[in-house]
């Protein structure tokens, strides 16, 4: 009896729960979906041209392409993770499709934000979830990052709030300076 109760009270880890958090994503990843449908372009965008065709693509399509070459910096970012779903999508789509890597980042995006979304909100009751979730989804449907989600290449900063919030995730959940930890704060 207990146990229904303890669960009840923190919020239980629910197929209600899983359902809502999933329509939330569907919600988040349309609304994405028709700003790129509505504004997005198969053109390359700035560094684009010089940072994914002549550094990424043109050194693997002539098989000259080294590991050391996806860590170099861009500029000041290290865009490891971007380089390689870049390289990825390319051998999926068989091109460079800027449009692939827009709809590629919004998964990313909508991920992250369920992650978030999850954090936040295990602690809270099944009630207080339904009510936060349904709050916090128009705010996440703005599109503040508007130039990211069009950009193809800003896939680095989903990247790193999502790693952010998993590592925070290993880190509070582990014991100060066990292996988990140093791993969350490492990582």
């Amino acid at each position: 009896m207990t146990g229904s109760i303890k669960d009840e009270s923190l919020g239980s880890k629910s197929k209600e729960r899983q359902s809502v958090l999933l329509g939330m994503c569907l919600v988040l990843f349309c609304a994405k979906m028709v700003i790129i449908a509505k504004f997005g372009s198969r053109c390359p965008f700035w560094d684009q041209w010089v940072a994914e065709s002549a550094k990424i693509y043109a050194p693997y399509l002539n098989g000259e392409l080294k590991l050391k070459d996806l860590f170099r910096f861009h500029n000041e970012h290290m865009i490891l993770f971007t380089r390689i779903s870049s390289l990825l999508l390319f051998e999926v789509m068989g091109r460079w499709d800027t449009l692939a890597e827009m709809v590629f980042n919004s998964l990313i995006h909508v991920a992250t934000l369920s992650v978030f979304v999850h954090y936040a909100t295990r602690p809270l009751r099944d009630n207080l979830f339904f009510f936060a979730v349904f709050i916090f989804t128009p705010f996440l449907v703005i599109p503040v990052g508007w130039e990211n989600l069009l950009w193809g290449f800003q896939s680095h900063f989903y990247f790193c709030i999502l790693c952010s919030l998993v590592c925070l995730d290993i880190c509070l959940e582990a014991r100060s300076f066990s292996k988990e930890w140093f791993a969350g704060v490492f990582i």
